[in-house]
């Protein structure tokens, strides 16, 4: 194969978009004082999927085996609203699709700067449900935020790598094994 500029050119591109790519769809970790949050944004459609682990219970032998609210997935989206009927639509790794119903009481909170987020598990008080919902999002390769009515797409995010960064920092937990891995 000869190698001329346009040739050279073409392979500089599709590396470059392939890093590009690479590079924005990875995982961001945030630590907040006890909280470790992983962060994905969807700048399309001006979305942030997170998961928020509260670090000073996961090795709470009490907390984790009395299902204490140790974490949430969190979601923002500025079209998020108590009137709105919210559903994730949920890729597995297996290529099955899994719906999964908001609770516009238990899961649409609104915080103190009076924004609307979703927060899976945040009001129930139990940490049963977003346990629940994370393991099935680890298994998962995408997941959609869509509006019930008009199915308008709120938010799509990608997967891929989540379990190796929650384990990578929370592998060894009590929350972690007990609750999360089994």
């Amino acid at each position: 194969m000869v190698f001329t500029m346009k040739n050279i050119f073409l392979i500089v591109l599709i590396i470059l978009f392939i890093l590009s790519s690479t590079l924005l769809s990875q995982w961001r970790v945030n630590i907040d004082s006890d909280i470790i949050y992983f962060i994905k944004k969807d700048t399309e459609n001006k979305s942030i999927f997170a998961i928020a682990v509260n670090t000073s219970v996961t090795d709470d032998f009490l907390a984790v085996y009395d299902d204490y609210q140790i974490s949430t997935v969190v979601v923002f989206n500025n079209k998020i609203t108590k009137d709105i009927n919210l559903y994730f639509r949920i890729k597995k790794k297996s290529n099955n699709y899994i719906n999964y119903s908001i609770s516009n009481d238990k899961d649409i909170t609104i915080n103190s700067e009076n924004k609307t987020h979703i927060s899976v598990g945040a009001e129930s008080g139990d940490g049963i449900r977003s346990n629940n919902f994370i393991k099935i999002l680890l298994d998962s390769a995408n997941i959609e935020l869509y509006i019930k009515d008009t199915n308008e797409l709120l938010g799509s995010f990608n997967l891929d790598g989540l379990k190796e960064i929650v384990e990578e920092n929370l592998g060894d937990t009590i929350w972690y094994n007990e609750k999360i891995k089994n």
